[in-house]
């Protein structure tokens, strides 16, 4: 697709040097397809951030419930409530 843009001469040379692409749409190009990849992985990142801390939660209430049923198991030996 054809467009017209408006962007740094300087920025443009720039990205054509570091993309190593011959010319300055493929460099473009290039710049726009990683940028979108680095967006997508960094959802990706907090999608399995949340899930993991809500796994950690889990967790954390299932060890309590452990605990508490071990001391209820101690208080119930000694007889003291």
């Amino acid at each position: 697709m054809r467009t017209t843009i408006t962007i740094d001469r300087e920025l443009l040379d720039e990205l054509v040097e570091t993309t190593g692409e011959k010319s300055k749409s493929a460099a473009l190009n290039k710049a726009a397809e990683d940028y979108v990849r680095r967006e997508k992985l960094r959802d990706l990142k907090d999608f399995w951030l949340e899930i993991r801390a809500e796994d950690v939660r889990d967790e954390a209430r299932e060890a309590d419930r452990r605990r508490e049923r071990f001391l209820d198991s101690l208080r119930g030996a000694d007889g003291n409530s």
